[in-house]
């Protein structure tokens, strides 16, 4: 009787045993990929890409889009975007990556209808920041400092386009943005925003966007 139970206990674990190995066999796993573990840095596209990119961009921007003429080292503009904002204005997005670094992100908003300038810090923890580095009229930056990043944000009127209105006109104007994470330090945000120019080929372009 002894016995009998004894092969009866060894008859269900072999079945428990053979279920396990069954359903481990059958279950489809999904390998981690180096973009998904890292998702740090936007893979480089060629220049002639990003100037068609950057041709496709403005034109949908209905304005010059304005470019950094510094940028920390190893980095580079690898890709544009263009993003619908809620109140229909249209938002171009540069990313600026290095390899193994974190993405540097460039948001430019074009204010065709001109008005007050619109820089408010959204953090508890904010600075006050001097970004005139060109020709035109500068707000004053705030970099808004998170947990984990950096925004700079500003607004600029380059000297080429307010020279086309008369002093009472409610001048059209560009708001700016910089983002990074921590590893960036702060202070290379305010020099590519010091750098922030019209491309010398569309300095003397007429006026766009109104």
């Amino acid at each position: 009787m002894i016995f009998k139970r004894w092969i009866f206990s060894i008859i269900i674990i072999f079945s428990i045993l053979t279920s396990i190995i069954a359903c481990n066999a059958n279950r489809q796993t999904t390998p981690y990929t180096t973009s998904e573990v890292t998702n740090m840095t936007t893979p480089p596209i060629s220049s002639e890409d990003i100037n068609r990119k950057l041709q496709e961009a403005r034109v949908a921007f209905g304005a010059i889009i304005p470019l950094p003429t510094y940028l920390p080292q190893g980095y580079a503009i690898s890709d544009f975007q263009i993003n619908q904002l809620p109140d229909l204005k249209m938002e171009v997005g540069l990313t600026i990556s290095k390899p193994s670094k974190p993405d540097i992100i460039m948001s430019v908003t074009w204010w065709s209808k001109g008005g007050p300038f619109r820089i408010l810090p959204s953090s508890a923890n904010y600075t006050s920041e001097n970004v005139s580095g060109g020709p035109g009229t500068y707000s004053n930056a705030i970099l808004n400092i998170y947990d984990d990043k950096y925004d700079l944000w500003w607004s600029w009127i380059p000297v080429s386009i307010s020279s086309q209105y008369p002093i009472s006109a409610s001048i059209p104007y560009y708001a700016l943005t910089l983002s990074v994470k921590k590893d960036v330090p702060a202070d290379e945000l305010v020099k590519i925003a010091k750098s922030v120019r019209i491309p010398p080929e569309a300095a003397n372009a007429t006026k766009t966007g109104n």
